[in-house]
């Protein structure tokens, strides 16, 4: 049921250069929506959207900074005319014991896994009119 609401809709992806992000945009392109591919690297999941015939735009932002994430809205709209809906995707995690993660390790990863996603749902509700 929920496929026929993804039909034209524009979807923002965080974390979309690789992994379950790059996934996640694949699913949304074949299943009709405009995708809008967001990361810090380049996402090549949207040439490969675009050569497939759909359709797909590349914002490099990073989550945790309100500027660049309020960019990536203004790009979306400009180009899809709308946004309909946001996946909160982008996140960091060290595969290390506590002791040996520096606090840099520790602020980067509560900036993008907690501030990054607090940001994109202020902004998705102020930018999404529906749903």
């Amino acid at each position: 049921m929920i496929r026929i609401y993804l039909k034209n809709a524009a979807i923002i992806v965080t974390g979309a250069s690789r992994g379950i992000g790059k996934e996640i945009c694949m699913f949304l392109a074949k299943e009709g929506s405009n995708v809008v591919a967001v990361s810090r690297s380049k996402a090549d999941v949207v040439d490969e959207i675009n050569k497939q015939g759909g359709k797909a735009l590349y914002v490099k932002a990073d989550v945790s900074n309100e500027v660049q994430m309020e960019n990536v809205f203004v790009k979306a709209k400009k180009r899809f005319r709308k946004v309909d809906g946001l996946i909160n995707n982008a996140g960091v995690l060290f595969h290390k014991p506590l002791d040996k993660t520096t606090f840099k390790e520790i602020d980067l990863m509560l900036n993008v896994n907690i501030r990054g996603t607090i940001i994109g749902c202020k902004l998705a509700k102020k930018h999404i009119k529906k749903g």
